[in-house]
């Protein structure tokens, strides 16, 4: 804006303040009513009361920032876990990550909130869900500690004479 000497700003479609004041030409503006469209309207003038006041507005989307969850840390048997995130917010996406852990992992599929964690190798893994929406995003991790299934190989069937003892092996 140039050739004013007054401004005077004010918001529409929610509430919000401006500082450092609204009679600012370049103010921040902080929104307060959430996730809505706000109509931010400049009108300016000139003290010289020869024109008349002008105005322009912006239109300004403030998105609802997701709450990621990734569920409770947890311990399981075996080199697979189904995670137990959650989705906040209605058509946003999911994504997992490994943040550290003794092996490789596998999230399918990848975009699940619910996918199956499988791991190379066991020990403690700690992953990262992200929520993203709109340009705006949130992370939480969590702790799952694999431990290796037991494994048992015994023969099917065997057959001894009577009267004999069995090594079993």
């Amino acid at each position: 804006t140039t050739n004013a000497d007054t401004y005077s700003w004010a918001v529409s479609g929610g509430t919000g303040t401006f500082a450092p004041s609204a009679n600012v030409a370049m103010p921040t503006f902080t929104p307060t009513s959430g996730a809505a469209v706000y109509t931010l309207t400049l009108t300016v003038s000139h003290s010289n009361g020869i024109c008349p006041s002008v105005n322009d507005a912006i239109s300004l989307t403030v998105n609802p920032v997701p709450v990621a969850d990734a569920g409770a840390d947890k311990d399981n048997c075996g080199l697979s876990f189904d995670l137990e995130g959650t989705r906040d917010l209605v058509g946003s996406t999911i994504s997992w990550a490994k943040i550290s852990g003794p092996g490789t992992v596998t999230f399918l599929p990848a975009n699940d909130p619910n996918a199956t964690a499988t791991v190379s190798v066991a020990g403690v893994y700690v992953f990262e869900i992200t929520e993203s929406l709109s340009g705006c995003s949130d992370t939480e991790q969590v702790q799952i500690k694999y431990a290796a299934s037991p494994t048992v190989n015994v023969h099917a069937t065997a057959s001894i004479c009577e009267g004999l003892d069995y090594v079993i092996s």
